[in-house]
């Protein structure tokens, strides 16, 4: 899934349904273009893989999914059944009023664009198996908040779909491992997950 950002100048003055009621809209936006439209990088990429792709088979289902991008621009609704969980990211002005509003806000904005662009109700409660039907919950949608000089908030999105969550991993290696363990970690993984993961596959390592 994509990520989008729209930045929101705001006039301060302490108007709160009108920044609400902004955030609101922006964020319903934000979630139809994620989950219709790609990048137009990641789209060129795709486009280029296709025409470089030597395989029969890859190259078929390259052009499935350019197929289906194309499609679901078109039409307006979502380029793959999984949308994901919805992750918000926030970079908010401290000079912005009424920020404790802004998750609400995103709240609402959820529960709407489940029913209008619309997206699959992914909120699911891991031990009873119960789904809220809103893409809402606990932490969920989940708020990265990042507070910045100025009076503006920059909003991205991001629909985190299940599709690569289910085959992350994480481990913590013995120190003595080192670089030739940090190799054998990701090698052994991806042999595991082998064509679990939805196509194209991109690996992300990430070390901490």
């Amino acid at each position: 899934m994509s990520a989008w950002i729209y930045k929101i100048a705001l006039e301060l003055g302490g108007r709160t349904l009108s920044l609400e009621t902004t955030v609101e809209n922006v964020a319903i936006n934000l979630l139809r273009l994620a989950v219709t439209q790609l990048p137009r990088d990641v789209k060129e990429a795709l486009q280029k893989s296709y025409r470089e792709e030597t395989s029969e088979a890859g190259k078929t289902q390259l052009k499935a999914i350019l197929d289906n991008i194309e499609l679901a621009e078109k039409t307006q609704t979502p380029m793959c059944q999984d949308t994901g969980t919805i992750i918000f990211y926030v970079k908010a002005g401290a000079q912005v009023k009424h920020l404790d509003r802004i998750e609400n806000a995103l709240c609402k904005a959820t529960r709407t664009a489940t029913t209008e662009v619309p997206l699959r109700p992914n909120a699911v409660d891991p031990f009873t198996q119960k789904n809220t039907g809103d893409n809402t919950g606990k932490h969920i949608p989940y708020v990265n908040w990042e507070i910045i000089p100025g009076d503006t908030i920059e909003i991205t999105v991001l629909p985190k779909g299940g599709g690569s969550e289910n085959v992350c991993v994480t481990s913590m290696l013995v120190p003595g491992e080192g670089i030739i363990g940090l190799k054998k970690f990701v090698i052994d993984s991806i042999l595991k997950a082998g064509s679990k993961p939805c196509p194209p596959n991109i690996l992300g390592v990430a070390i901490g």
